[in-house]
């Protein structure tokens, strides 16, 4: 009924409020403590210093992608007019905000990221019918996880530091960008194969671009989709 929709979108739009906020508390843990110890640091500097890992390796990607300049290589080693091969799929929407605000857009799409990252998880949890507060938690938990598991890792266990290290952070362009299109993709496989039929294009869209975006941002992400995906559909239509 009506009603029920308008209940469920009320409750949708308040615990994604809730995520919000959540991810608003991840995002000012990191970044509080510089802005107000580091006032009047640069802004450009500050965004450089405190990018996770090696993120800032990665900076001039958007700024010549913005610019469309694909000759731009910034490497001292390589002479003359040679072309790099971008990682679109995982700066194109940093290109675009950085086009139109400035540095700005790495803060603001540090937190989008945040966001974006637990209301997939939110969305998982819900598709096996848990409860709103449990889905909230444990999509938060799910972004802590990494941090917890290389705090406990006492043995140093490569497996172990692989999955804290590569799971999901702030490292950009991946996973901060790379990964939320693998979890993206892991959300329509898990409702198209519910449905009974897989192969529909409200289904089919979505994946083409998650997939193409990931193609062009990290292969390794592409084929573990594409092989994923061949693989629900032969289950698929061998149950049926």
């Amino acid at each position: 009924s009506k009603y029920k929709i308008k209940r469920m979108n009320k409750t949708f739009h308040k615990n994604s409020l809730t995520l919000f906020l959540i991810s608003l508390t991840f995002f000012i843990g990191k970044w509080l403590i510089s802005f107000i110890f580091y006032s009047q640091e640069d802004l450009i500097l500050k965004i450089i210093n405190d990018s996770y890992q090696d993120s800032s390796m990665y900076f001039h990607y958007v700024k010549s992608f913005s610019d469309l300049n694909f000759n731009e290589n910034f490497n001292s080693l390589v002479f003359g007019n040679k072309y790099l091969a971008y990682p679109v799929g995982s700066i194109i929407f940093h290109s675009i905000l950085y086009k139109l605000i400035g540095i700005t857009s790495f803060i603001i799409l540090e937190l989008v990221s945040i966001f974006i990252f637990l209301l997939i998880f939110y969305l998982i949890f819900k598709q096996f019918k848990i409860s709103d507060l449990s889905s909230i938690f444990l999509a938060s938990f799910m972004f802590v996880l990494p941090i917890i598991i290389e705090e406990l890792n006492f043995f140093d266990i490569a497996e172990v530091n692989t999955f804290a290290k590569n799971f999901y952070n702030l490292r950009f362009p991946r996973p901060l960008v790379s990964k939320l299109y693998f979890f993206i993709f892991i959300l329509i496989s898990i409702i198209s194969f519910r449905d009974d039929k897989m192969l529909k294009l409200k289904y089919l869209m979505p994946l083409g671009l998650i997939m193409s975006l990931s193609l062009s941002s990290f292969f390794f992400i592409f084929f573990t989709q594409i092989f994923t995906f061949f693989f629900l559909l032969i289950i698929k239509y061998k149950k049926n």
